[in-house]
């Protein structure tokens, strides 16, 4: 947090992106959270995505799936009564939460990005199918070598991803993240034009 506001003091655009988890549900539902960013932290846009629990183990964030939908509740209301912090979060994906309880698409789209590891290799399609079989690396294999993996075949039919946004991001039709954009040139305006008529009327 003392980094963020050095970023404040110095004037360097800046943006949270929030992960929620069972233990962060309350402050986003009572809007604790938007005047904690707001006022402490001066950052004025935000984004959310649903944390997934994706190993096993006895530890477990995700909410469960009336939190889900009562945070995705909060935080689209907030984004329709409010434009500071800006909620840059597609309201389609907080759509479907509330309505399903995880993230919706047709078929995974995972193939648009290459996840490079830190040794260099690339797992095929994804971290869920990690396996020596499905590793190839990229300081031996070439990107057209790579994408003719037989592991890619998996994403036409794998649904497996309940929360990650960046999952739902890459599996979107456009047309279903332009809300995000739209709210965020009519929040420009709005800032523009407040801060016109304030400098008129010094």
């Amino acid at each position: 947090m003392e980094n963020v506001r050095l970023l404040s003091k110095y004037d360097i655009k800046r943006a949270i992106n929030t992960v929620i988890t069972k233990y962060n549900c309350d402050e986003l539902i009572t809007n604790e959270y938007f005047d904690f960013v707001r006022k402490e932290l001066d950052v004025h846009a935000v984004n959310f995505s649903f944390v997934e629990d994706v190993f096993p183990s006895k530890y477990r964030l995700a909410p469960d799936r009336e939190s889900k939908s009562r945070v995705a509740k909060a935080i689209m209301d907030y984004a329709k009564n409010h434009d500071d912090p800006f909620i840059a979060t597609p309201f389609r994906y907080l759509k479907d939460m509330i309505e399903y309880g995880r993230a919706m698409y047709d078929t995974c789209a995972t193939w648009k990005v290459i996840f490079v590891q830190a040794d260099g290799s690339v797992i095929i399609p994804c971290y869920r199918f990690d396996a020596p079989e499905n590793r190839m690396s990229m300081l031996e294999h070439s990107i057209d070598e790579i994408y003719r993996h037989r592991g890619w075949e998996i994403t036409d039919r794998c649904n497996e991803c309940e929360s990650f946004s960046c999952v739902w991001y890459l599996s979107q039709n456009p047309l279903n993240i332009a809300d995000a954009y739209i709210r965020g040139l009519i929040s420009l305006i709005k800032y523009f034009a407040i801060s016109r008529i304030k400098i008129k009327g010094c």
